[in-house]
């Protein structure tokens, strides 16, 4: 599994199905959750370098990822973000079957949407997530 796909199975609890990949989609319902990858640095050690007698071929990773939290009031984007704070920060265990290690804030900022009447007030908040990457996934 994907560490999007971890993401959707993990954040779900606070927005059901309306967690998005990049934009939200139009006409979509709120609260709702969008989600990007700003960075992937992974990390070498002895297990995973292919020459190691111990290689496994998987890797650990610590990925960028930026929420942005939607709502149709400023105090609804916070409430949201706040929770998925909540429910993140700290958090080990596993994303669907991403093994998570560590969740970590980062940049936190608030935002809107200049298109008149559009109704979006939105929350974003970067976390930092070192996690199990597997080859192909």
């Amino acid at each position: 599994m994907s560490l999007g796909a971890g993401i959707f199975d993990f954040f779900d609890q606070l927005v059901g199905d309306r967690i998005y990949p990049l934009a939200l989609p139009q006409e979509v319902e709120l609260p709702a959750i969008t989600y990007q990858i700003i960075s992937d640095l992974p990390t070498i050690s002895h297990s995973t370098m292919q020459d190691h007698p111990t290689h496994t071929g998987n890797r650990h990773a610590f990925t960028r990822v930026q929420f942005g939290c939607y709502d149709s009031t400023y105090d609804g984007a916070e409430a949201l973000c706040d929770a998925l704070n909540d429910l993140a920060v700290g958090f080990r265990g596993t994303w669907g079957t991403v093994e998570i290690d560590s969740v970590r804030p980062d940049i936190r900022l608030d935002d809107w949407d200049e298109e008149p009447n559009s109704g979006l007030y939105r929350a974003i908040q970067d976390l930092i997530i070192g996690h199990l990457a597997v080859p192909g996934s």
